[in-house]
């Protein structure tokens, strides 16, 4: 198909949803089909879809501008608002306020990675249904510990950037090391409440075991915060000793006030 005949596609597809409510949707392929009864556009290889700063990579699937949904049968990536999503089988409305996908990877915030089985989204809600979760720190690669969490079901809510967590194992590699049935906490983007933060285990080797950080946050004030951060250490499953770290912050004039007490 020739540039000029994707430009023209390119121009109706915007001009269908611009004549309503002046959203755009943006198609750039090299392989692209228009079905202008049905107002469908079929996506080829190569597509790059952008919608209201939503961008989308596939090699097959398809948008309709009608009803403002799209459809993806194959492999697609996701990039939203700062999050990145990769996986298959897609289904969702063009805002993303609902929709579904399977064998997800999933990376909120450059920091914590969770690869389920399938995610569903609903409103303010997120679902991941027989996942992997663990921390990451990504500088232009992936740098991912060896512990994962292995969760039955995680529920998230996008607004207060909260996460309750069902039936959870905590594992290296493949090897689990306790279980939880339930624990929750708030994520990096969660405003001041008082709560659990994202835990932070770490593995020594088999004989060593290795330790769990669980720190919880209590706002006093608008400029004062405690954050309680124990430490437990566990050797073949069993808790041997804990370490605590108590940390007191103020905001002043000149810039932060930290206070650490630790004990053992």
């Amino acid at each position: 198909m020739n540039k000029f005949l994707i430009l023209l596609i390119l121009i109706f597809a915007r001009d269908a949803i611009a004549n309503k409510n002046t959203e755009e949707v943006y198609v750039n392929s090299k392989n692209i089909f228009h079905d202008k009864e049905l107002d469908i556009i079929y996506l080829g290889e190569d597509s790059l879809v952008d919608y209201q700063g939503t961008s989308i990579k596939t090699n097959r699937g398809k948008i309709d501008i009608k009803n403002k949904k799209i459809n993806i049968d194959g492999n697609f990536y996701l990039n939203y608002s700062g999050d990145i999503m990769k996986g298959n089988f897609l289904k969702a409305d063009l805002e993303f306020n609902e929709g579904s996908a399977k064998n997800v990877n999933y990376i909120f915030d450059k920091n914590l990675k969770i690869n389920a089985k399938t995610v569903d989204k609903t409103q303010n809600e997120i679902i991941f249904r027989n996942s992997f979760l663990t921390t990451c720190k990504i500088d232009g690669f992936f740098n991912c510990p060896t512990w994962s969490l292995k969760v039955k079901k995680t529920k998230y809510d996008i607004e207060d950037d909260f996460y309750q967590h069902f039936s959870t194992f905590v594992q290296v590699a493949d090897k689990k090391i306790f279980y939880l049935p339930y624990f929750s906490h708030y994520g990096s983007k969660a405003p001041r409440k008082r709560g659990f933060l994202t835990p932070i285990p770490q593995f020594v080797n088999s004989n060593y075991g290795g330790n769990i950080t669980a720190p919880y946050y209590i706002p006093l004030t608008p400029e004062t915060d405690i954050k309680i951060i124990p430490k437990f250490y566990y050797q073949k499953g069993f808790t041997k000793y804990f370490e605590n770290k108590i940390e007191y912050r103020q905001k002043i004039s000149e810039g932060d006030l930290k206070i650490f007490l630790n004990n053992f």
